[in-house]
């Protein structure tokens, strides 16, 4: 099988990613062991236009640039650069299907970039889509915006398959949905996550006769989801019952309203805050902590607690979906009430009971390393793909007819012609709104072009249509290096 793997974030970058992405690099480089053809497609804010292309672990990675530098320039000007990037992107998106052939397409829901795919699929090759659901982005896009609900329903339903990486995910995802008053309609769905390296499992120290609880946290710093504000709080109830050392690891949007916190409680002797940590050094710590807290509002599948439990590391969980689905209290893991009081509680009754965690961490390698063993688990992927791309029991993908033969027009007077505008349009020069119209001309007659060649597609790269596609990018670097200009001399920024 030919898969793209698609990610705005990833581990690739070298940024600060989640769990999430880890697991998508793990399913690519397993597929790609496995003789599948792998492109892995996602962003590098460091390029300035265009794309770089390298080859990592057997994975085709492809680092693509982004027009978010570009974003400060108003809408009063005429300049709509969403709708630019969109272009690039459909264009890019689309070279890349052709020139790797590819079967399958993998991504998160994405609502932006799910309808690129899907208006590609209808105008250009039939391919599979399957849509990651890692978490509740679109319950939380949809309270905000209730129009996107329209929007949701048509992507969810035009995909082939969702992948819902736990059974408690899909009933958190059941429960979300009667409270926005709707039912998502999917085509075929499949529950699993490929879980973790068996490499991770380096052992767990154990606790030894020392008195303080080390305990730690790693997760985003998030306004929703994510629940640091439990074992802050349940720390400042702890406060002379037992002695602790707590580490938040990682950054985000709220950090620093925490930092203020934890010092506004006289906590900064107790309580470190950490920034994000490469993979060796998050593991490091957990070798020496004494307990992970993963205090939540819901997960999908956390990667940071799967990690602990490969390793050994006993975990206190908010007994919330989907955590609950796999963490047994006091077996596995345990579980807590999402209170602070509860919070405090549980941690005190867990330092008098400390002489059980032993047990509690074989356990928990032993229930890991059977359910959520990576090498193990790529053999679900690869069959769940194959059957999908093999089309069972799904409707036929292709937008257009294989017996449609049509020709378009070729010379530049009958484009013109076609979309409506004037020879001089198709001409590079130096203004914001012709530039503009230039690169959504020039991508709707790759389009046209592409539509009326359909048989010539296997060989696109010699074709007409692949020129004037791929003839997108210089004039965009134009544009770009002339925005970069202007900034230089204009007020507008």
């Amino acid at each position: 099988m030919n898969i793209l793997i698609y990610t705005t974030n990833s581990t690739y970058t070298g940024r600060n990613v989640g769990g999430a992405e880890t697991s998508l690099r793990l399913i690519a480089e397993g597929m790609a062991k496995k003789g599948h053809s792998v492109v892995y497609l996602t962003l590098d804010k460091t390029l300035p236009f265009g794309y770089r292309t390298k080859k990592i672990n057997g994975v085709t990675v492809i680092f693509h640039s982004s027009f978010r530098s570009l974003k400060s320039l108003k809408e009063s000007r005429g300049i709509h650069i969403d709708e630019i990037e969109n272009d690039w992107l459909r264009t890019l998106f689309s070279e890349i299907i052709i020139i790797h052939d590819i079967h399958l397409v993998h991504t998160f829901y994405e609502l932006d970039a799910l309808k690129l795919f899907i208006d590609i699929r209808t105008r250009l090759k039939s391919f599979v889509i399957v849509m990651r659901m890692a978490g509740l982005y679109w319950y939380e896009h949809i309270r905000r915006d209730r129009a996107a609900l329209h929007d949701y329903s048509m992507v969810f339903g035009a995909i082939d398959s969702v992948n819902f990486i736990s059974a408690g995910l899909q009933d958190l995802m059941a429960m979300k949905e009667r409270e926005l008053g709707c039912c998502f309609r999917f085509r075929h769905s499949c529950v699993g996550d490929i879980g973790v390296i068996p490499a991770t499992g380096r052992r767990w120290g154990g606790w030894a006769e020392e008195k303080t609880m080390r305990m730690i946290t790693a997760t985003r710093f998030s306004p929703y989801s994510k629940r640091q504000d439990l074992i802050v709080e349940a720390a400042r109830l702890l406060r002379g019952k037992i002695p602790f050392h707590l580490k938040l690891i990682g950054s985000g949007a709220t950090t620093e309203m925490f930092r203020r916190k934890i010092a506004s409680y006289g906590l900064d002797d107790s309580i470190e805050m950490v920034p994000y940590l490469k993979q060796d050094e998050l593991w490091s710590e957990m070798q020496h902590a004494h307990l992970l807290c993963h205090p939540c509002d819901y997960e999908g599948l956390s990667k940071i607690v799967m990690e602990s439990m490969s390793m050994g590391l006993p975990v206190l969980c908010s007994n919330v979906l989907a955590p609950s689905s796999y963490i047994e209290d006091g077996v596995n893991g345990y579980l807590v009430e999402n209170a602070p009081e509860r919070w405090a509680d549980k941690l005190v009754e867990l330092y008098h009971k400390r002489n059980e965690f032993a047990a509690v961490s074989e356990n928990a390698r032993t229930f890991v390393h059977q359910h959520f063993n990576a090498d193990m688990n790529i053999a679900l992927y690869e069959r769940t793909f194959s059957d999908l791309v093999n089309g069972a029991g799904l409707p036929r993908t292709a937008g257009q007819t294989e017996t449609d033969e049509r020709t378009g027009p070729e010379d530049a007077e009958s484009f013109c012609r076609v979309f409506g505008i004037t020879q001089g349009d198709l001409a590079i020069n130096p203004g914001f709104v012709q530039n503009m119209r230039f690169l959504k001309f020039m991508n709707k007659i790759a389009w046209k072009m592409i539509e009326h060649r359909e048989r010539d597609l296997r060989d696109l790269k010699a074709s007409y249509a692949y020129r004037i596609g791929n003839g997108i990018v210089e004039p965009v670097r134009r544009l770009v290096r002339f925005l970069k200009q202007l900034r230089s001399t204009s007020d507008m920024f």
